[in-house]
């Protein structure tokens, strides 16, 4: 019988420390790719004020120079963004922070639907950008930059922690919950949060 406890211990033990390991690696990757993401959409929505056609926007699209962070070097806003989300599906994320942040990152922005598009998901191929887009007054600049800057701001002050309580570790066992990360929201962080 001891045998068994030692032997689910032990298991258990150790997929805790995975977990630990793989939400603080997550969380590290999110704040890196939360703060090069804004820094491109930064970039590009000066690009957008500078550019007098949809030719040298698009440049500024395809465009991989200009990393924050040297690991991003030669990676796209597109292929930044799927890494985005692909971790932040592991986070769960407040009922408290949720509605605005959630609403912002799918939304619509002030920009016209082309050029929110391309921002939103760093997209190009198949979206025609005209001259005309470009021509954006702005004023809708300005909106669209602070839209962004309103997401970068929510993000870097999401208080994130592991997931890696064993109930949690045994509810992501029997009912395959993949979250690895939970936010803590604002007014509870005082208090003790085992998750």
């Amino acid at each position: 019988m001891s045998a068994v406890f030692v032997t689910v211990g032990g298991a258990a033990l150790s997929a805790r420390q995975e977990c630990l390991a793989s939400a603080q690696s997550d969380i590290e990757s999110f704040r890196r790719l939360s703060e090069e993401l804004l820094g491109r959409r930064v970039r590009l929505m000066l690009a957008l004020m500078d550019s007098s056609n949809a030719i040298d926007f698009e440049k500024a699209v395809r465009s991989d120079a200009y990393a924050s962070f040297k690991e991003f070097d030669g990676q796209n806003l597109r292929t930044l963004i799927a890494q985005h989300l692909r971790i932040s599906a592991r986070f769960e994320i407040s009922d408290q922070t949720a509605h605005s942040y959630i609403k912002l990152r799918t939304s619509e922005g002030p920009l016209g639907k082309n050029l929110d598009f391309i921002l939103r998901t760093g997209n190009l191929p198949g979206v025609v950008v005209s001259d005309d887009d470009v021509k954006e007054p702005r004023e809708n600049i300005a909106l669209g930059l602070n839209r962004y800057l309103s997401i970068g701001e929510i993000e870097g002050r999401l208080q994130l922690v592991p997931a890696c309580s064993f109930w949690r570790i045994a509810r992501r066992a029997i009912f395959e919950d993949y979250k690895t990360v939970v936010e803590v929201p604002r007014q509870l962080s005082g208090k003790s949060q085992a998750n």
